[in-house]
This record gives C-alpha cells, sequence and structure tokens, in this order.
C-alpha cells in the first residue's frame, strides 16, 4: 500500500506541476508518458490488489488506475498552466489497458505452462 500511495503522490505531482507550454502541447511524446505513467499505476494496483485476493483484480486495478487518471485531469483545471484534456484520458486508459493485457497474457500463458 505505502508503494501504491507514494506513485500517486508522485503522480499528483507530476500532473499539476506547472510546465512550459510547450511541453504540454499534447504532442506524441506527452500521450506516450501518460500511458507509461499509467500502466505503471495500474501494475501496482494490480500487484496491490492481487495480494488482498479481490475478486477481478485485474479489472479493477484498469478501473482505479482510469478513474485516478480522470480525477489527476480534473485537478489540473486548478491550476493556471495545466488543463483537462480528453486526449490524456484516453492515453491514461491505453497504458492501463496494455498493462492489463500484458499481465493477462503473461497469466494465460504461464497456465499453459509456457513462458511470456
Amino acid at each position: 500500500m505505502k508503494t501504491v500511495i507514494i506513485w500517486l503522490a508522485m503522480v499528483l505531482v507530476i500532473s499539476v506541476y506547472p510546465v512550459n507550454s510547450d511541453v504540454a502541447s499534447g504532442g506524441i511524446a506527452d500521450k506516450v508518458f501518460h500511458a507509461f505513467l499509467y500502466a505503471i499505476t495500474c501494475l501496482l494496483f494490480y500487484t496491490f490488489l492481487r495480494e488482498r485476493a479481490v475478486r477481478r483484480p485485474l479489472l479493477l486495478a484498469v478501473l482505479l488506475s482510469t478513474g485516478v487518471g480522470i480525477l489527476m485531469e480534473l485537478a489540473q483545471e486548478f491550476t493556471t498552466t495545466r488543463q483537462y484534456s480528453n486526449y490524456d484520458v484516453l492515453a491514461n486508459f491505453t497504458g492501463a489497458a496494455a498493462s492489463a493485457l500484458y499481465l493477462w497474457t503473461g497469466r494465460s500463458l504461464a497456465k499453459r505452462g509456457k513462458k511470456p
């Protein structure tokens, strides 16, 4: 739990920290960065939920990651240099879904006795 909280705090700081408008211009690098952050977020949520034997940890991890991404985008509305973007939310979801697909594929292959 401690790791998840520390990670989410770092994501919050990154999400609301004032940046040069050129950096957050919405280019492809920005979306890849969003996807990367939320892929890790999903992985951490999944690990946390699985350790606690929660039902459907992978689905819940994607939903939680996407929810956090939406909340972080909404938090940007309270800053003067950042703003909410549906494209960022989509990139956040894409990263979480990619992480879930990777985890699901690895589990499926492990059940068949193959290495991912």
